[in-house]
């Protein structure tokens, strides 16, 4: 059995904007408890706190990691079936679009890197795109619960402190 990580990826964040926004969730996870303040030395994960939920205690695995740089967060060994246009919603095979190439452009830098669709042809954002089975993220912040699967109330409370374009990734390894 490998681990999970449930991400929180803001996608549209600046890499100094995230650095900013990385230490204010850190400290917000650390004044409400979620998280201890110091990361265990032998895993970088800020270990669950007193008030933690939905985490095994007997997982050595187990805390929140904070991701403050350009990452491509994706499902791991989830795969990737097709991409879903954004726009016409039909399911592209991977063989049938340049999605590799517009990865690679975004993570080298370039923000506004486009896919067009093979069924519409229509142009959309390589964040807008779904890829499948499970979801993909591009952003310079991801706030990672390893082996800890947050409760709806902490999800919601972490989606509302997090603001505007959050999308949510489960990955496994």
């Amino acid at each position: 059995m490998g681990d999970s990580v449930h991400w929180f990826v803001v996608q549209c964040a600046s890499e100094d904007e995230a650095q900013v926004r990385a230490s204010r969730i850190l400290n917000w996870l650390i004044e409400h408890k979620i998280v201890v303040a110091s990361p265990c030395p032998n895993t970088g994960l800020y270990p669950p706190g007193a008030g933690a939920q939905g985490y095994d205690p007997r997982i050595e695995y187990c805390g929140v990691q904070l991701v403050p740089e350009r990452t491509v967060f994706h499902a791991g060994d989830s795969g990737l079936d097709g991409l879903a246009c954004p726009s016409c919603r039909q399911v592209a095979a991977v063989e049938a679009i340049a999605w590799d190439d517009a990865v690679g452009s975004w993570f080298a830098g370039q923000d506004d890197v486009t896919l067009s669709c093979p069924a519409c042809s229509h142009a959309s954002r390589l964040h807008d795109w779904q890829f499948l089975p499970m979801p993909w993220a591009f952003g310079n912040l991801g706030v990672g619960f390893c082996n800890w699967w947050p409760d709806e109330a902490l999800t919601q409370a972490l989606l509302a402190e997090l603001g505007a374009d959050v999308r949510q990734v489960h990955a496994h390894a």
